[in-house]
């Protein structure tokens, strides 16, 4: 019988999964060697968000990226805010976050339209508070009671 050679061409790396359902999820982050704790908003470093309820569709890896339709996700951070609905097509890879379709709803406000971050290598999302510090030092007033901002600058 003959052999047939095996194919080593190579392809790129994909998954797909259909829907994905959260009940009442928690999760949380804590940098133990943080320091550094913020005045006012998410302090990233030291993350408690509860109640998580989400339905995500359309989930697909490629690659290094990683896409998904949020459809509908509400949560409460610590810190005080609280989502009531975050509806997006939201991408994750080495060069961007991209959050297209976005709306966002929360108990003092109603955001609509994209975010889009542009990064260099998924190293920037270890470094994000250095590599972003206007996570730390600008605000969006009216996104619930504390103040929160959208706004994010790349440090040179």
């Amino acid at each position: 019988p003959t052999k047939t050679p095996k194919d080593t061409t190579p392809s790129d790396f994909k998954l797909g999964y259909g829907n994905l359902h959260l009940n009442n999820v928690r999760f949380v982050y804590k940098d133990a060697d943080n320091h550094y704790k913020p005045k006012y908003g998410i302090d990233f470093e030291d993350i408690e968000v509860n109640n998580i309820y989400a339905k995500f569709s359309d989930i697909k890896i490629a690659g290094d990226s990683i896409k998904v339709k949020i459809n509908d996700l509400s949560a409460n951070e610590k810190s005080g805010i609280i989502i009531e609905k975050l509806i997006t097509d939201a991408t994750i890879s080495p060069q961007n976050i991209k959050a297209d379709n976005l709306t966002l709803i929360t108990k003092n406000s109603y955001l609509h339209g994209y975010y889009h971050m542009l990064t260099d290598s998924f190293d920037d999302y270890n470094h994000f508070l250095h590599k972003y510090p206007g996570l730390r030092h600008y605000r969006y007033p009216g996104l619930c009671n504390r103040e929160y901002h959208l706004h994010l600058y790349r440090k040179e």
